[in-house]
C-alpha cells in the first residue's frame, strides 16, 4: 500500500518539472513545460495518472471504493478518458451524506484521519448552508501541488514581481483564501493579508504603500471602492491598484460587472475560476482577459488539463457532450494526495472550445465564456429556468444603480402565480423623478432577457444590506 502512495505523489512530480523551483521559469510562464505541451501528450499524461488514481482510490478511500463495488467496477475498468463514462458522476449530496454518516471528516478522504493528524498540512471546509460542513484533507504533498497550481493560474493571469498584492479574503479554512496566498509567494511577490480588517484600514494600506493588486469577491471590491469615496480617496486616480483579481462569485465573467469595477478602480479584471472541492480548474490569462474586456465579452478560460481532467455533461442524463456543446462541469482531480475526486459535479454550465488559439501560447483547450452559472443556482419561476447571472448582467449595465441589488421571488397571492421582482437602489444623485422612469426601463430589459415579466422596485441609496464576501441576492418567500 505504502508502495501506491509513493507512486501516486512521484507522478505529480514527474509531470510538473517547476515544482520545487519556487520561482517562474521564464516572463510568460510560470512552467512553460505544462502550460505549452501538445495536446497528444496531455492526453497520455491524463491516463497514465488516471489508471493509477483509480487504484489509489480504491486501496485508501472507502467512499470512492463503495461507489467501484456500487457500480460493479474494479480500477482496472478505468484505463482511459473514454472509460470515464463507466464511472458514476458523483455529486454535492454523496458528500454531505457521507458527512454526516461518518462525522466529521466523512469517509471521502484518501488519507486515513489519524494518518492526517500528524502528516497533514491543512483542512479546508465548504461555506454552504449545509447542516455539517464538508471537509476536505491536504497533506505536505497537497500544499505544494496547490500553491504550485495556484502560481501558474495568477503568473499567467498577469502578476509579476513589483506588484504588491492586497488580499481581502479572511484567512477562514477556505480554498479561497489559503491556496491563492501561497501561489502568490511561489511567484516571489509580496503581500498584504489584510482578512477581517476594517475597510477604512484597507484603504490606508492600498493608498500608502502603493497597492498594485486587489483580491477579492466582485461584490466585495466594488464594496470597498465606494467606502475609499467616502473617505475622499478617489480609487481610480488616487491609488496605483493596476489589476484586480476576483473569486467567489460570477461577477469577474460578467462583462457589466467587470466593466463597473474597472471604471471604479481604473484596473483589469482577472476572473479566478475554482471550488472548495475541486480548486483552480481553470484559468484566465492576461492576454484573454485583456481582449475580452476591450470587447466587452465574457472571457475564455483555459482548461488546467496535467491537473484537472473536465468533462461536459447532458444535464438530464449526465452523459458526456461534445466539444461545443452546452453541458455541466464534472471535474476529475488528478493532483492531490489527500482529497483526489473522480468525477465530481461541479455543476457550473461550460461549452468547451477545441478551436481556440489564444495569443498567450498555452496549448490547453477552452471554457468558451468560461464558467456560464451554476446549475444548483438557477431559479425556476412560472416554469422558466433563469440565472441570477442573467439578472446582473442588466442591472450592472447601468450606471445610474448602485452597487447592491436583490431578487425577490414570492407567490402572487390574488393568481397564485410566481411572481419575481428585481430591487435596485439609484445612486443619490438620481433625481427621485427619474425612479419610475429607471424601473420602467429595466423591466423591459429584464423581460427582454429572460423572458418573462419582472416586477422592478426602486428603493433607497442604502436600504438594501451590503454584501461583502460571497454574496447572497436572491430571496425565495414560496414554500418549499
Amino acid at each position: 500500500m505504502a508502495d501506491l502512495r509513493k507512486e501516486w505523489v512521484a507522478i505529480q512530480e514527474k509531470y510538473a518539472p517547476n515544482l520545487h523551483g519556487w520561482k517562474p521559469t521564464d516572463e510568460r510562464y510560470y512552467d512553460r513545460a505544462v502550460e505549452t505541451r501538445p495536446l497528444p501528450e496531455v492526453r497520455k499524461i491524463q491516463e497514465e495518472k488516471l489508471r493509477l488514481l483509480s487504484k489509489y482510490l480504491w486501496e485508501y478511500s472507502p467512499f470512492f471504493r463503495r461507489k467501484f463495488k456500487e457500480a460493479n467496477l474494479t480500477p482496472d475498468d478505468i484505463k482511459t478518458l473514454d472509460d470515464l463514462k463507466k464511472f458514476p458522476v458523483i455529486v454535492k449530496a454523496d458528500f454531505v451524506a457521507s458527512s454526516e454518516e461518518n462525522p466529521p471528516f466523512g469517509d471521502y478522504w484518501s488519507i486515513n484521519p489519524d494518518e492526517w493528524m500528524k502528516n497533514g498540512s491543512i483542512l479546508y471546509a465548504t461555506s454552504g448552508t449545509t447542516a455539517r460542513p464538508r471537509a476536505f484533507l491536504y497533506t505536505q504533498h497537497d500544499w505544494q501541488m496547490l500553491s504550485y497550481v495556484c502560481a501558474i493560474d495568477f503568473y499567467g493571469g498577469g502578476i509579476k514581481p513589483g506588484h504588491l498584492v492586497l488580499t481581502t479574503f479572511p484567512l477562514v479554512p477556505a480554498a479561497g483564501a489559503w491556496s491563492p496566498m501561497l501561489g502568490i509567494f511561489r511567484i516571489g511577490v509580496p503581500q498584504i493579508p489584510t482578512g477581517g480588517m476594517h475597510d477604512e484600514r484597507k484603504i490606508d494600506f492600498i493608498k500608502n504603500f502603493g497597492v498594485t493588486v486587489l483580491f477579492g469577491t466582485p461584490s466585495y471590491i466594488i464594496h470597498l471602492a465606494k467606502v475609499a469615496e467616502k473617505l475622499g480617496v478617489d480609487p481610480a486616480k488616487d491609488t496605483k491598484v493596476e489589476m484586480i483579481f476576483v473569486a467567489g462569485e460570477a461577477g469577474g465573467a460578467i462583462p457589466s460587472t467587470r466593466k463597473r469595477i474597472q471604471e471604479l478602480w481604473d484596473a483589469l479584471v482577472v476572473d479566478y475560476p475554482g471550488s472548495t472541492e475541486t480548486h483552480p480548474n481553470a484559468m484566465l490569462c492576461y492576454e484573454e482577459a485583456v481582449l475580452s474586456s476591450e470587447e466587452n465579452r465574457p472571457p475564455n478560460f483555459h482548461q488546467l488539463p496535467e491537473f484537472i481532467i473536465s468533462e461536459a455533461l447532458d444535464e438530464e442524463t449526465l452523459e458526456p457532450l461534445p466539444p461545443g456543446e452546452k453541458g455541466l462541469l464534472a471535474v476529475t482531480n488528478i493532483f492531490l494526495e489527500g482529497s483526489p475526486l473522480l468525477r465530481y459535479l461541479q455543476g457550473d454550465y461550460i461549452v468547451i472550445d477545441e478551436d481556440w488559439n489564444c495569443s498567450c501560447g498555452r496549448t490547453s483547450l477552452a471554457f468558451k465564456g468560461g464558467l456560464l452559472g451554476r446549475a444548483d443556482d438557477m431559479l425556476k419561476i412560472k416554469g422558466v429556468g433563469i440565472h441570477p447571472t442573467t439578472i446582473e448582467e442588466v442591472v450592472r449595465s447601468y450606471n445610474e444603480l448602485g452597487e447592491e441589488f436583490r431578487i425577490v421571488i414570492d407567490v402572487n397571492p390574488q393568481t397564485g402565480l410566481d411572481e419575481l421582482t428585481v430591487e435596485v437602489e439609484p445612486l443619490p444623485t438620481v433625481p427621485r423623478e427619474k425612479w419610475k422612469e429607471i424601473e420602467e426601463k429595466l423591466a423591459v430589459d429584464l423581460k427582454r432577457a429572460l423572458g418573462l415579466r419582472v416586477n422592478v422596485k426602486t428603493l433607497s441609496y442604502g436600504t438594501l444590506p451590503k454584501q461583502t464576501l460571497k454574496a447572497r441576492r436572491v430571496v425565495d418567500k414560496r414554500e418549499k
